[in-house]
């Protein structure tokens, strides 16, 4: 049987029609953390950084706690012109990708929650100058 550290995948993307930020992060079953700052963020450009066991094992948990898999696959309006995130994770043989819109509470909070501990724990906030 696998361990869950060969067999985990996030991807966060952040993209805006707008001024907003467009950035993205990408942790491997490592805990490689590989960030691109697009546009509109403190730091360009590609950094790749690391966390440790324990971190991948927090930020799994905060999937596994607010039940991730059972969250819709959008919270989008019909209205494409806002700033938009979408989540993925790969955990063994489950996949869910969830796209979600930031402004307003189409999104449940738990989810925006989700990504934000996400880019506390890889310092992803750091170089992206984005607090939410």
């Amino acid at each position: 049987m696998e361990s869950i550290r060969e067999i985990v995948e996030i991807i966060i993307q952040h993209t805006s029609p707008n001024e907003g930020p467009i950035y993205s992060l990408r942790i491997d079953e490592n805990g490689t953390v590989d960030y691109n700052g697009i546009r509109n963020v403190k730091t360009l450009g590609k950094h790749i950084s690391k966390i440790s066991p324990q971190e991948l094992q927090s930020i799994i948990f905060q999937f596994e706690n607010y039940y991730f898999f059972s969250f819709r696959d959008s919270y989008e309006l019909a209205d494409q012109h806002q700033q938009q995130t979408t989540i993925s994770l790969r955990l063994g043989d489950q996949y869910k990708k969830i796209k979600y819109v930031e402004e307003g509470d189409l999104a449940p909070p738990t989810l925006k929650h989700i990504v934000r501990i996400v880019e506390k724990i890889t310092k992803v906030d750091q170089l992206s100058g984005v607090s939410n």
